[in-house]
């Protein structure tokens, strides 16, 4: 009979909750909000009573039964009430299931919400039936639940803090001692963090279980990372402790976000020091770190390399929060974990390289570990130095800057800028270099790595470095330079005597790091061909350096960019080889280092640079036998290149040179009708002959003058009218 009685209660809550469980019975839609709002005035609190009545005397033993009261208090608990009349007609009876609701019930809940019998019964209930996987599912939704308590219920001040120190004092009651089990830590980090991004710290401050509270949140965070980096080696599928992890580190990042410098510091930084170094343990073998090295060399190649998703964007969300919290580190005069790591790392790199070149000792297993290593150990440093920013100025992290100027009286200048300038040393033999700034020596370290990877893909040593690593070592660079590399000093209150001098305006140190990176890029785009990826990477990092007037004044001073241009330009050499999509890219590249720089040589520049790829176009179209030899797969790829190239061109658009590029892109853009009338078969060609009119019009239609913008209308038409021309009557199948 209890089952049966359940099983009604909980079709009737169905019925009026409006979800996507409801039955369609033919009702208005007013018909269906006046039924809900009468049956939450009436019923559903009678029902919610009900259901905490028997759990206090429910047997846990039968957990058939009570996986059903369960099921009734979850869904009153996640209710949707309705709104109050004003805003009803539409809102009543909307439901997302991907919308997390929070509990919000009316005023008449308030003496049954805010009695701590409520809280302390399903805690109670909860440290009873937590090894019943079913119902404890259950039970730390309900918890996680009444954790969002918010609303009409809540409107005093002193009502939710007192609902708040209930809340936590049953919780830490229960979880203070006890080991999660499996099932559960999912759950649980769902209460935590519904209850810090449901309630102010203004509301937290007045109960002394703050701080209790976040010892154990710090320990689950470790707990749950140690038991994550599990599963990813196991490969498991279902990641429970890893989306656990995650939860956890979305709470302190919203921790850290709301607190003032002062509570960070007292109360985050000694978490966040056991926090940030256990995450690095969990990458690093022992005995630096607890992560089990794997038996053969190829399933940790295949970790490092052969990923369905990079790392870098898998991981990105608890990058961010742990790069937070190394932030919020308590700092001392020693370098960051992550610097003597990836320092140690490179050396150990360096010398299995070096054993290998000279007598031929290769353990794979040994460099394959070290090379996953570098990787992560380069992605904190990445994350902890620079945020990666889109459509924004990047700019120092403040904890940073002002972790520079505070160590400025243990930095010795001189040592600091030796550490930066010789990246082929290793650390321990250069005099002085604990004194270094630690912003540069992390820094340094990472052009320590790059530097072995450069000179052994120069002797040759290619199919024994990690792609992936490479590719890491170019977003770092990327990123990093974007950040520092001749920073935007205006933007700073303050500035850091050593960064201004390592990487600031008029340095030696930019213009050395300027002409580094420049050989880095020639050497990546060099060696790296097969893998798009890291060209696709070392692309990026040529535009970033070039898209800044101050870095591309000093980029087009290295003879090694210049010797680049004029290969890449005329089509010879390994550059020819290049994918499309690079080309694209560099083209980009070269606009705006010739849009920036050398006024009186432009015109020398732009002969040298445009017009080879107009010369190349022009012999193809204008060839007698193309139209016999157009449907060859050499002048096809060739025609896809130079169209790729021109969007590349016009990517690079801007205000001051859009007028001189569309006169360039003219001559191609008049002639694209007869392209589409020559390869209307061809898909891939017609695609791109419509992105660069996309891109033409994107780019530069705001910035060209009205008789350009007539001429670009009456091209665009052509080429719609030969498109629509040879695809009338076709039909596509799926």
């Amino acid at each position: 009979q209890e089952r049966v009685g359940c099983s009604i209660l909980s079709s009737i809550c169905v019925e009026f909750s409006a979800s996507d469980k409801s039955s369609n019975v033919g009702l208005t839609w007013e018909e269906h909000v006046k039924c809900k709002v009468h049956f939450e005035k009436n019923d559903l609190q009678q029902i919610f009573q009900l259901i905490t009545q028997v759990l206090q005397n429910a047997d846990p033993n039968k957990s058939l039964i009570c996986a059903k009261y369960y099921d009734i208090a979850e869904i009153i608990l996640t209710w949707k009430f309705s709104p109050d009349i004003g805003a009803r007609r539409r809102t009543a009876l909307e439901y997302d299931p991907t919308v997390k609701i929070n509990f919000e019930p009316p005023k008449t809940w308030k003496s049954q919400i805010l009695d701590p019998r409520l809280v302390q019964l399903f805690f109670m209930m909860h440290s009873k039936i937590r090894g019943n996987e079913q119902i404890c599912h259950t039970s730390l939704i309900c918890l996680a639940q009444l954790a969002t308590l918010q609303g009409q219920v809540c409107e005093q001040e002193q009502d939710v803090v007192n609902f708040l120190s209930n809340f936590l004092q049953n919780f830490l009651h229960v979880y203070s001692s006890v080991t999660i089990l499996g099932h559960e830590a999912l759950g649980i980090s769902n209460v935590i963090r519904s209850l810090v991004e449901t309630h102010k710290l203004n509301i937290w401050a007045p109960t002394n279980l703050f701080p209790h509270f976040l010892e154990i949140t710090a320990r689950f965070t470790i707990n749950f990372g140690i038991e994550a980096s599990k599963e990813e080696q196991l490969h498991e599928d279902d990641q429970i402790y890893m989306d656990s992890c995650d939860n956890l580190l979305d709470v302190w990042t919203t921790l850290i976000e709301r607190m003032n410098d002062h509570d960070k510091h007292h109360l985050i930084g000694p978490w966040a020091v056991k926090i940030v170094e256990n995450y690095i343990k969990y990458h690093i073998s022992p005995p630096d770190g607890s992560r089990e090295q794997t038996k053969e060399g190829g399933d940790l190649e295949e970790e490092v390399e052969e990923l369905e998703e990079e790392d870098r964007d898998r991981f990105a969300s608890q990058l961010i929060s742990i790069s937070s919290l190394a932030h919020k580190k308590q700092t001392n005069k020693h370098p960051p974990t992550t610097t003597r790591l990836l320092e140690d790392r490179t050396n150990r790199l360096h010398g299995q390289l070096q054993r290998l070149k000279q007598n031929g000792n290769y353990e794979v297993d040994e460099i394959m570990t070290t090379l996953y290593e570098d990787h992560w150990l380069i992605l904190l440093a990445g994350h902890t130095l620079a945020d990666e920013c889109e459509g924004e100025t990047p700019l120092i992290p403040p904890e940073i800057l002002q972790h520079s100027i505070d160590q400025k009286p243990l930095v010795d200048e001189t040592t600091t800028m030796n550490v930066l300038g010789s990246p082929q040393m290793k650390i321990g033999e250069i005099p002085g270099a604990e004194r270094t700034d630690h912003v540069v020596r992390l820094s340094s370290a990472v052009l320590r790595v790059s530097e072995i990877e450069t000179e052994s893909l120069k002797t040759g040593m290619i199919g024994l470095l990690s792609p992936q690593l490479s590719e890491d070592i170019l977003w770092f660079l990327r990123i990093w330079a974007a950040t520092y590399l001749l920073y935007k000093e205006e933007y700073y209150k303050e500035l850091s005597p050593v960064l201004s001098c390592a990487f600031g305006r008029d340095s030696d140190g930019s213009k050395w790091l300027i002409r580094h990176l420049v050989i880095k890029i020639m050497t990546s785009l060099t060696h790296w061909g097969s893998e798009t990826k890291v060209l696709d990477e070392t692309t990026k990092l040529l535009l970033t350096l070039v898209e800044s007037n101050e870095r591309c004044h000093l980029v087009v001073e290295c003879p090694e960019f210049w010797d680049f241009i004029s290969k890449f330009c005329q089509n010879i050499g390994e550059f020819s080889n290049l994918p499309i999509s690079v080309k694209q890219n560099i083209m980009s590249a070269i606009i705006h280092t010739g849009s920036t720089n050398m006024n009186q040589y432009k015109d020398k520049y732009w002969q040298q640079t445009l017009a080879p790829i107009q010369n190349r176009y022009h012999s193809l179209v204008n060839d007698t036998n193309f139209i016999k030899s157009s449907q060859n797969e050499g002048i096809m790829e060739e025609i896809s290149t130079i169209l790729s190239m021109y969007q590349g061109v016009a990517c690079a658009s801007t205000p001051q040179n859009s007028t001189l590029l569309f006169s360039y892109l003219s001559h191609v853009l008049a002639g694209c009708s007869k392209l589409v009338d020559v390869y209307h078969n061809c898909g891939n060609l017609i695609l791109l002959i419509l992105e660069l009119f996309v891109e033409v019009a994107h780019k530069q239609i705001c910035y060209i003058t009205k008789t350009q913008c007539q001429h670009l209308y009456e091209w665009s038409m052509h080429i719609l009218k030969a498109y629509h021309q040879r695809n009338i009557g076709k039909s596509l199948k799926d």
